[in-house]
């Protein structure tokens, strides 16, 4: 049963005509992911059917008593809030008394007085009759998970990620009967997402999401619904699922086509043979040739071309030694040597804060270290998509802005000459949109603006600091194709998981505390070296191999054929299946009594992430523990 349906919902942006006529339905515990290129109307859609804007025609109805949560790219807030302010503004009964009880905690950990004492017992009793304190354990947990401690900030003095990882937790924690994201994977590390990919799934209620993250998509959609050309196409499957799909079609599509060029072939030798046209079946025949020559040939989806000319690169790139800096007095990189080389393919990963957008700012020359060398190339010439695409002024015609920090023209491979203007419409910008200023465009479309830009330099050291933000996906595949037959260096700072393992060819992982590690191979295979790594520090041998990020496929039951035998365990092996079955113990033992401290009320949020990391960290244990101990008992015939 439908939890909410549309019926022929019709929306435009200006002049813009966005969608038109389009009707679907959310049942319960749907979960539906919503793909298109940028400015196809994702975010204004979810916005419409969250009740935030309303249509121009049709109507969008939703069950009585459904209550929806809507957590946008650029989240509304009230500046007088504090951040336990907006988490708990649902104004539910158990709501409110969590907020009093997480404000007392906060005003006793800053200086307790009696008054304080005595309304938080009353506080915590009226949490004990409503059953609250698994909430609470939960809210604490996400709140956690996300990065959010400071309950006391007023929401004004946030920055934008940090805002939106409030926002976010503030929708996790609504409990609504339908969740509505818009890309709630921007500003999150690859470790959050993985974390929020699981809490997805376990949740009840309905979910529908825009997201560029493929892996994501992927694993938490069960229906893709796709806005192309003002028209909606609905697929009953994943990401995988629709591409397929979309193959299939669009392959279907090129035979259709095939076929109406064929007949339109014979029928126009009939006419060029001096038909007549006199008869009824003639004049039908002649009425048809003149209709499918004015239809032309199918439309197809534009399709992104990128090109650079490839400046020269010379054998010395970047060389870094004994490279250390703090901010804010934390040691963020410490004695870091490193040269890069011609044509090197590096991510950076790391949690947010750890250190990565300022290694990029170090390499690119923008700061300087506090101790140690920094050398440059002469022929290094870079290209900067940063976060922000700073330098944007609102007022600005595209045109103009490309060709002032870009050129006026970019060099081919094969020595042609690309205009500015050509390069944009290559970047699907409309002859219209090359003369509208910038703050007409939206979002995604400054992005891509943007990046035009920055490829027009043409760099020879790209670096892309989260590229994937605000980027549809179509662009980020033709992206992708293009940085295949980039010559250059490549450096990218991005979460998404799919992106790295399209881009690049080894990873340096910023690991806190001044640390950074270098990892050979792309995301999926720095997963599973930390897997690996993992097992090696507890003492129980190499795990069996686990699936990568784009190989998550279920495991075939492996049969011994005639002939063969089980070989037996080595004495190591038999110790080492021994001490698993007592580390199972202690490790079950150790996470129920982790998950009876995180249920008892607690104001200190640095032991609640300690008690949550170390929870993670054992159940990670275990799971690799299992694998290996399933491995060694087959074998011995347990």
């Amino acid at each position: 049963m439908n939890i909410l349906s549309a019926q022929s919902v019709t929306k435009s942006h200006g002049i813009k005509l966005l969608f038109t006529n389009l009707s679907f339905g959310i049942e319960d515990n749907d979960r539906v992911g919503v793909i298109g290129a940028n400015g196809s109307g994702k975010s204004t859609l979810l916005k419409l059917l969250a009740g935030e804007e309303p249509a121009d025609s049709g109507q969008v109805t939703v069950r009585q008593g459904t209550r929806i949560e809507y957590a946008p790219q650029n989240p509304a807030f009230n500046p007088a809030h504090s951040v336990l302010d907006h988490i708990f503004s649902a104004h539910t009964e158990l709501s409110d008394v969590l907020r009093e009880y997480e404000e007392l905690c906060c005003r006793l950990e800053a200086g307790h007085t009696q008054v304080d004492e005595d309304r938080l017992a009353e506080v915590m009793m009226r949490l004990d009759a409503m059953q609250g304190w698994e909430y609470e354990t939960k809210a604490r947990t996400v709140l956690a998970k996300l990065g959010v401690t400071d309950l006391t900030a007023s929401m004004s003095s946030l920055s934008g990620g940090y805002r939106k990882r409030v926002t976010l937790a503030r929708a996790l924690l609504a409990e609504a009967d339908l969740l509505i994201l818009d890309e709630p994977t921007n500003h999150l590390d690859a470790d959050t997402v993985s974390w929020l990919e699981d809490y997805l799934n376990r949740m009840s209620g309905a979910l529908l999401l825009v997201t560029h993250d493929r892996y994501f998509l992927d694993r938490v959609t069960k229906r893709i619904i796709e806005l192309d050309n003002g028209e909606l196409r609905a697929y009953e499957g994943n990401f995988t699922y629709y591409l397929e799909k979309k193959a299939e079609q669009e392959a279907a599509d090129v035979r259709t086509d095939e076929r109406r060029r064929s007949i339109l072939r014979k029928e126009l030798e009939w006419l060029s043979r001096g038909a007549r046209a006199r008869r009824t079946k003639e004049k039908h025949r002649v009425v048809n040739v003149r209709e499918m020559q004015a239809a032309g040939p199918m439309r197809k989806a534009d399709a992104l071309k990128f090109e650079s000319g490839g400046r020269r690169l010379g054998s010395k790139i970047v060389e870094m030694e004994d490279v250390s800096k703090s901010l804010g007095g934390r040691t963020l990189i410490k004695d870091f040597t490193y040269t890069i080389a011609p044509g090197e393919r590096m991510g950076i990963l790391g949690p947010n804060g750890a250190g990565k957008t300022t290694l990029v700012n170090l390499i690119s020359g923008k700061i300087l270290p506090d101790s140690g060398t920094i050398e440059l190339g002469s022929t290094v010439q870079f290209g900067f998509f940063d976060q922000e695409s700073a330098g944007l002024d609102m007022e600005e015609r595209a045109i103009d802005y490309v060709k002032r920090d870009g050129g006026e023209n970019l060099k081919g491979p094969d020595g042609s000459v690309l205009s500015a203007e050509r390069m944009m419409e290559r970047f699907l910008f409309t002859p219209q949109m090359l003369f509208q200023v910038i703050g007409k465009l939206s979002g995604g479309e400054r992005r891509r603006l943007y990046l035009v830009r920055t490829l027009m330099k043409d760099p020879n050291f790209l670096i892309l600091d989260e590229p994937t933000n605000d980027l549809d996906i179509p662009t980020l595949q033709a992206l992708e194709d293009f940085l295949d037959g980039f010559g250059g260096c490549l450096l990218v700072v991005s979460h998404d998981r799919y992106f790295l393992d399209r881009t690049v060819n080894h990873l340096l992982a910023v690991e806190g505390d001044g640390v950074l590690r270098d990892y050979s191979g792309d995301y999926s295979h720095y997963e599973q070296t930390r897997v690996a790594r993992a097992a090696e520090d507890m003492g129980v041998g190499k795990p069996a191999s686990k699936p990568t990020a784009s190989e998550q496929k279920p495991a075939a039951a492996v049969e011994e054929t005639p002939g063969t035998s089980r070989k037996k365990l080595s004495f190591k092996e038999q110790r080492e299946l021994t001490e698993l079955e007592e580390n199972f113990v202690k490790w079950e033992k150790r996470i129920k009594a982790i998950e009876q401290e995180l249920s008892v009320p607690s104001s200190d949020y640095s032991i609640l992430q300690d008690l949550t990391r170390e929870q993670t960290d054992l159940q990670a244990k275990l799971d690799t523990g299992m694998e290996r101990w399933a491995s060694l008992s087959e074998r011995a015939g347990v």
